[in-house]
């Protein structure tokens, strides 16, 4: 009998131990993890702000172009490499192989200057050579690591946005600042 009460201590001290630290939580990784499969269907409402959140003010529908990036992310893959964790920040490296919208708009960029040089009146935006542009796309992997701060026992994703359209796209601020 001695032996059952102290088993039975030993179980609920250990259960309690457990409650404490969290027990069920999602870990980091899982995080990410859920987040790049929100993303994948299209139901991340972070991503639909990330993804042009101006337009997305202006109008409330989207262009063909928008449609076929849309259609672009559903094929992404992604696998999370590892994760480093304090008490209260964890980094978790993700590897996501995913469509390089940068060399589509460098292609795009090409086609739109031989065509504004054929042309004598300026040429706008050209919505049909940018959807031929993203009818070939090329996808390549890149990783990097998504930071995420423990928040009212939760873990949250507080990455910049310019970490999440690198791995979502292959785009870096870089490449609009020149």
């Amino acid at each position: 009998m001695r032996s059952f009460r102290w088993a039975f201590m030993m179980i609920f001290i250990v259960f309690i131990a457990l409650s404490l630290v969290g027990w069920g939580q999602p870990s980091p990784s899982l995080i990410v993890e859920s987040y790049f499969s929100e993303i994948q269907k299209g139901t991340e409402g972070d991503f639909l702000s990330l993804f042009n959140d101006a337009k997305m003010k202006k109008t409330d529908q989207l262009t063909d172009v928008d449609q076929r990036i849309f259609e672009l992310i559903k094929d992404i893959q992604f696998e999370v490499l590892s994760q480093k964790m304090n008490k209260e920040v964890a980094y978790v490296k993700v590897s996501v192989t995913g469509p390089d919208i940068a060399a589509e708009l460098m292609q795009y960029q090409s086609a739109f200057i031989q065509e504004s040089q054929d042309h004598s009146s300026p040429v706008s935006f050209d919505e049909s050579l940018m959807l031929s542009c993203l009818e070939e796309v090329t996808y390549t992997e890149r990783s990097a690591e998504i930071r995420l701060i423990k928040k009212d026992s939760t873990w949250k994703i507080t990455d910049s946005r310019e970490s999440i359209l690198y791995l979502l796209f292959n785009l870096q601020s870089a490449t609009f600042n020149q």
